[in-house]
């Protein structure tokens, strides 16, 4: 009788321990602390994190807003004739005879035989407008770095809009599948787009925001 009540008594012991270790960890993942209440610390650190994210998102729009004003004032067509030049130069390097055509949207004639339309959505201005935007609404960052981020944010994006006109240009020639031409037009390029500027963002955020770390870590150590 004495074994077996040691044996039950070890038991609650572990089942005790281990509640106790599931409740720490319960209250570390939801930021309480051992009297049930909040970890002040946590909330804080919360609180800064919504603050920031809410400036950056309404500093966002705001940029966003006001680029889209100063677009308008640019012609959609100078900006596509931009891209079709740019375009028809690239191709010709590759042997395909190229032909801009003035109009709206503006038109480019490949080996005399396919039309392609240079329309706004060809143009990179979107894409362009959004990294521009979310690069200088990053408001906790060196006024600097975000304008020279926006400058090479800009023409990343041009040049890999480019990039995707002359591909599909290529594809349009040389592939006779209309499946497959309507899956790299609409969502591959797309896509790659999309992802371009979501790792240049990406990218330009870890080395801006580490050098001012590395900044603010020697300053604290100079003190």
């Amino acid at each position: 009788m004495a074994i077996v009540s040691s044996l039950s008594n070890g038991e609650c012991a572990k089942k005790k321990e281990k509640k106790k270790g599931t409740e720490k960890r319960i209250r570390k993942i939801s930021g309480q602390n051992k009297h049930g209440l909040f970890d002040e610390k946590l909330l804080k650190k919360v609180k800064r994190e919504l603050g920031a994210s809410a400036k950056f998102l309404a500093a966002f729009f705001a940029i966003f807003f006001l680029l889209n004003i100063f677009l308008l004032l640019i012609p959609l067509a100078l900006i596509e004739s931009i891209a079709a030049f740019l375009a028809s130069f690239a191709l010709q390097a590759f042997g395909i005879k190229t032909q801009v055509m003035f109009a709206e949207p503006v038109k480019l004639m490949l080996n005399n035989t396919f039309e392609i339309e240079i329309n706004y959505l060809c143009t990179g201005l979107l894409e362009s407008t959004v990294l521009v935007s979310g690069i200088l609404a990053s408001l906790g960052i060196d006024w600097r770095k975000r304008a020279c981020g926006a400058l090479t944010g800009l023409l990343f994006v041009n040049a890999l809009n480019i990039i995707r006109i002359v591909i599909t240009a290529l594809a349009i020639v040389n592939v006779k599948d209309a499946f497959l031409l309507d899956f790299i037009h609409n969502i591959l390029f797309k896509l790659t787009l999309f992802v371009g500027i979501a790792g240049f963002y990406a990218l330009w955020f870890c080395i801006a925001t580490k050098e001012e770390n590395k900044c603010g870590k020697i300053g604290r150590s100079k003190r």
